[in-house]
């Protein structure tokens, strides 16, 4: 693998958002140093790289917990923002050898629900749709990614709650984030910024080629 290395002057963020344009893969560090220089546990350079950069990009930390024996995990959502996700995922999982596991939660909450204290218990039907679109989702996957094992989950929970879970053990998690109007409009989904904040595995942000 041919590599090579420059050095440049500027703001970090900056100049790594300009050389993503031309790159198939940008990875950054979670961590960060505040004004005074101490650490934070993810710094700014990580948060504009996933939300203004023109490629993927994997943001690695320091391994937590137990062994990353779980392969990889990709979040699908309900509106296809997953789905250039789910690919890389796939290839992923292939280049790896090792299993993916799909992930989809069906607990979203409709603006107009938010006072039903009912419109949290489980509904038949909305499960049942949940499955048919995590298939739908999933559709053809097996026969272009024959060599990989995968698994699917449907869960009655929160996108970030159910991800975190499977992520405790994953060597990978993917997730979709819709795309970005520049620094002044930054379009990084609440899932997305959360998990890029506390995953606690090498989380790679996947969104729509524009």
């Amino acid at each position: 693998m041919d590599g090579r290395g420059d050095v440049q002057r500027g703001d970090a963020a900056e100049r790594l958002v300009a050389e993503s344009t031309a790159a198939h893969l940008l990875v950054v560090g979670s961590h960060g140093l505040d004004e005074s220089g101490a650490r934070l546990e993810f710094g700014s350079t990580a948060e504009a790289a996933i939300a203004l950069a023109a490629c993927p990009v994997a943001v690695v930390r320091e391994s937590r917990g137990p062994g990353r024996d779980g392969g990889i995990v990709v979040g699908v959502d309900s509106a296809g923002v997953a789905d250039h996700a789910l690919r890389w995922a796939l290839h992923e999982a292939g280049l790896r050898g090792v299993p993916l596991l799909a992930v989809h939660t069906w607990r979203e909450v409709a603006a107009e629900d938010w006072n039903d204290l009912t419109s949290d218990i489980s509904d038949p039907d909305r499960e049942r749709d949940a499955h048919r679109l995590l298939a739908e989702r999933l559709a053809g996957a097996t026969e272009r990614f024959p060599d990989v094992e995968l698994h699917r989950s449907v869960e009655h929970d929160r996108p970030v709650r159910a991800l975190l879970a499977h992520a405790a053990r994953a060597e990978l998690l993917v997730i979709g984030s819709r795309g970005h109007a520049g620094f002044t409009g930054m379009l990084l989904g609440s899932t997305s910024r959360a998990l890029a904040h506390c995953a606690p595995c090498p989380l790679l942000v996947v969104r729509p080629p524009a």
